[in-house]
């Protein structure tokens, strides 16, 4: 594949070529025509003569292109080197070639060209990469969909030769960042004028009304000695007032209920019911825990957790014990005759039992 990389002078087109021979093709043979002092292991090689003497799979870089494949005019004829990248691929050759602009370059290399990379400087905004699959003569970065900030890589620095006097472009604060400058100091001291001129407006209004004076002149009494005034009286408080509640719609927030207004229990979960998917925790007044979470109270549940804030019950208190019941006496002795139980018999006297005369039945 042949890759265009396109640039001004000094926007880091050969560091950008440097590291992509380090990550993309670190492994294969390399043929360098016009990139000097590089540090990588490479043979140097005259790009006319490429056909010839580069070896089959090898990576052929070419700094400042322009010098052997300038454009050509009407009907020129196409140099060998050039009419035979037309079939580079067939050998699995890669180039990577270097310049300023994509029109500085042969027309039909322009068309081989199979990855353009253009690294623009913008100065105060960085660097930014821009890449197209064919070469854009145009350079439309405006409309670029593959672009992406871009950093000169620090590790190729020591690793090739850029120029032999290297120099610092000046770069100027652009117009605009003085003027965005100027509109937020602006808006500073605008809010800060703007802040103590409605505070000192607020201020009469805010302020308490005067406390009596007591009068200058203090009433002279006997002897000579000064006495304190009389002390300003006034009127007994309005109690109506401590009956207003704070909130609307709850009485008890009165202050005049602040003494009796104390929190003696706190809320914790004794029971909870699921229905329909959802669960409901309760207190341990039997009232809705709105503030327990469906999840928070199937949990509670499934696993219902030690809860060390809740008082023990009381201890249960020990029955009095009963006295023993007597034991029953001895049952009266109960006369029977026949299987049948008379309770008279024991009030009788004791004697010979007598039977009632019985006739005998006639013959």
């Amino acid at each position: 594949m042949l890759t265009l990389i396109t640039g001004v002078p000094g926007s880091g087109k050969t560091a950008g070529a440097v590291d992509l021979l380090l990550r993309e093709y670190a492994d294969r043979p390399l043929y360098v025509d016009g990139l000097n002092g590089l540090e990588l292991e490479h043979v140097a090689v005259d790009v006319l003569d490429w056909p010839k003497e580069v070896p089959d799979g090898a990576v052929v870089v070419v700094d400042e292109v322009q010098r052997k494949w300038r454009p050509r005019g009407p009907g020129g004829k196409v140099p060998e080197s050039v009419a035979a990248l037309e079939t580079h691929r067939h050998r699995g050759l890669d180039f990577i070639l270097i310049t300023q602009n994509p029109r500085l370059l042969d027309s039909n290399v322009r068309s081989l060209v199979g990855r353009h990379v253009h690294i623009r400087d913008t100065g105060w905004m960085g660097r930014w990469w821009y890449e197209w699959p064919e070469c854009n003569e145009a350079l439309a970065w405006a409309k670029c969909q593959n672009k992406r900030r871009y950093k000169l890589p620090r590790r190729v620095f020591d690793l090739y030769k850029s120029a032999s006097l290297h120099t610092k472009p000046v770069r100027k604060v652009p117009l605009m960042l003085y003027i965005l400058g100027a509109v937020l100091v602006a808006l500073i001291v605008v809010g800060s004028l703007l802040w103590r001129k409605t505070t000192k407006a607020e201020a009469p209004a805010l302020a308490p009304a005067p406390a009596a004076t007591t009068p200058a002149v203090l009433a002279k009494g006997e002897g000579g000695q000064t006495k304190a005034p009389d002390p300003i009286v006034t009127g007994p408080p309005d109690e109506r007032v401590d009956f207003i509640p704070r909130l609307s719609g709850r009485p008890w927030t009165a202050p005049a209920y602040d003494e009796l207004r104390r929190v003696v229990q706190m809320p914790s979960i004794a029971g909870a019911l699921c229905m329909r998917g959802q669960c409901t925790c309760f207190a341990q007044d039997g009232a809705r825990l709105p503030e327990v979470g469906h999840d928070a109270c199937a949990a509670w549940m499934q696993s219902r957790p030690f809860d060390p804030y809740r008082a023990p019950p009381p201890a249960a208190r020990s029955a009095p014990s009963r006295p023993a019941p007597p034991e029953p006496s001895a049952a009266p002795s109960v006369s029977t005759y026949g299987g049948v139980v008379n309770p008279l018999a024991e009030s009788r006297p004791a004697g010979p039992l007598y039977l009632p005369a019985m006739s005998a039945p006639a013959l």
